[in-house]
């Protein structure tokens, strides 16, 4: 049983831990993360590759408007399906993108590798808040989302000294299978410390309005025992 369930204390008695601020400010620091600290390496890119500045520049817009777009469909389906299968689904895709961008030699696998990557990224981006709220509230949800915040901030100051330092030791590719890494320490920190934060009687189903059971099967249905519901 995951370290935070519904047979725990409730939102309002949790404390803040390490564990679980390093699970929030990974999440929220994956996307700003895999972008900042490739920048070192486009000058070595662009001469290996033959790519321009305009074509490099694609490597960063086509992952902003992935992660755009991608955070629309995020909080309506981890409501409906949990945390867990989309906190580890979009680290996968995170993962897989990245991975794909290690070993491509084209511009075109190049951008596909980023736009998959911005798609795991958002996911993991906008659940970071939702899962500090599941976890906390009150004065600890509070803390819990601006030491989040910071960490977020803190990411692109010094990733782009890391991807530095990575790309003048082990060349450009290795600063992505890092990220890829990175991303695999999360879920396997998720797994094993945290897991689903969205009983199945908090879910709603995929609606444009907000949904709650009739009335007179409102105390029959699991979702009387959701604190956030009712």
């Amino acid at each position: 049983m995951s370290a935070f369930s519904i047979v725990n204390p409730a939102p309002s008695e949790r404390r803040l831990t390490g564990g679980a601020l390093f699970l929030l400010a990974g999440l929220a620091a994956l996307g700003a993360l895999a972008t900042n600290i490739i920048l070192p390496a486009f000058p070595r890119m662009g001469a290996e590759l033959a790519l321009s500045s305009p074509e490099l520049g694609l490597l960063l817009s086509s992952f902003f408007v992935a992660f755009a777009v991608g955070q629309l469909a995020v909080g309506p389906l981890s409501d409906r399906f949990g945390r867990r299968p989309l906190v580890l689904g979009g680290i996968a895709i995170f993962a897989t993108g990245s991975i794909l961008c290690a070993f491509a030699d084209t511009l075109s696998f190049l951008v596909l590798g980023r736009v998959i990557q911005a798609l795991g990224a958002c996911t993991a981006s906008a659940l970071s808040r939702a899962i500090a709220r599941d976890l906390f509230d009150g004065e600890a949800l509070g803390r819990a989302l601006s030491l989040t915040m910071i960490a977020g901030a803190a990411a692109p100051g010094f990733s782009p000294l890391l991807g530095s330092i990575l790309a003048g030791l082990f060349g450009w590719r290795v600063t992505f299978l890092v990220v890829a890494g990175f991303g695999a320490a999360l879920a396997l920190h998720y797994l094993g410390r945290v897991g689903e934060t969205h009983p199945a009687g908090c879910r709603t189903p995929l609606a444009p309005w907000p949904w709650r059971p009739p009335m007179a099967a409102w105390r029959a249905t699991p979702a009387f025992y959701c604190p956030r519901l009712r």
